[in-house]
């Protein structure tokens, strides 16, 4: 029922918002394309569908943008998506700090109960087996009936809370040392759109104007070397700019070729942005990020 209707609600979109393409997946589960109703026949979501599409299109809109020869701004065609709740979450959460347009964007929203780990045996991504936004939050259609979720599950990082500190060193220092600093969780993440990041020696914004001294002297945060200490301040300087604004979609985690488990960090942040300043990211349409909700009265107890 969810393919016949993705399918339906993008070719009529497609013929009457004159969409640049639609962003979903192919039967197999790999992200696709489709610029023609042909292609759009060949869309589909199943439990094979673990990308989050939602980089695809960031990438999609932006490239439009600019300036003409005569100095106007580019006209932006809009594109079409399929989401999941998890996706949609990221999705709202570029739109609240306006990355994104309501106007650029058609989304076919698609109820989720959990995909599969090709690398487990198939079993289900540790993020959809107890999942609380297996609905999207934000469509302008829907391809089937809502689904059940869950209770937000924050038991592993109860357990890790309870560890002496020398307990979580350890813990943290083991998972570090198998980091290889492939910046495969930078890339992937829905919410790390930065054209340049000082956290990636191999990730800078160069311009036609951009002059070799310039090249020569980017401030650098850590070295290309992988060690625990420089992969420690990798993942480490990643998370604040991460609070208030993960959406707990796994990319991170799913992406790794060393099988780290990096949602752990990031639902740690997720569950202390909650219980310290009662906020969940792109939790309602409009909402202000995280770091400008702070007021003058703020206790700010952990200041020394």
């Amino acid at each position: 029922m969810s393919d016949e209707k993705i399918r339906e609600e993008a070719k009529k979109a497609l013929r009457e918002r004159g969409l640049k393409c639609v962003i979903g997946w192919s039967a197999d589960g790999t992200p696709f394309f489709a610029e023609t109703e042909e292609d759009i026949d060949k869309l589909s979501f199943n439990k094979d569908c673990a990308n989050n599409l939602v980089t695809y299109l960031t990438t999609e809109i932006r490239s439009q943008r600019g300036k003409t020869r005569d100095g106007k701004d580019k006209i932006v065609k809009p594109v079409g998506i399929v989401v999941r709740g998890c996706d949609s979450k990221a999705l709202r959460l570029l739109l609240n700090e306006n990355i994104l347009l309501r106007k650029e964007i058609f989304i076919i929203g698609v109820p989720c109960t959990g995909v599969v780990d090709k690398h487990s045996g198939g079993a289900l991504y540790k993020k959809c087996v107890k999942c609380a936004t297996r609905n999207p939050v934000v469509y302008d259609v829907l391809a089937s009936e809502k689904v059940q979720e869950d209770e937000k599950d924050y038991s592993e990082i109860e357990a890790i809370e309870r560890m002496s500190p020398e307990e979580r060193w350890k813990f943290w220092e083991e998972i570090f040392a198998d980091c290889i600093r492939c910046h495969a969780c930078k890339r992937a993440c829905p919410v790390c759109y930065c054209d340049e990041c000082l956290l990636d020696p191999t990730d800078v914004a160069i311009s036609p104007t951009t002059t070799a001294d310039e090249k020569a002297h980017r401030p650098r945060w850590v070295e290309r070397s992988v060690n625990v200490r420089e992969n420690l301040v990798y993942h480490l300087a990643r998370m604040p700019h991460l609070a208030g604004r993960c959406v707990d979609c796994g990319e991170c985690e799913r992406v790794c070729p060393k099988r780290l488990p990096l949602r752990l960090l990031t639902a740690k942040l997720e569950k202390d942005v909650k219980e310290i300043f009662c906020y969940e990211a792109a939790s309602e349409e409009g909402q202000k990020p995280l770091i400008a909700m702070s007021k003058m009265e703020d206790e700010n107890e952990f200041i020394m």
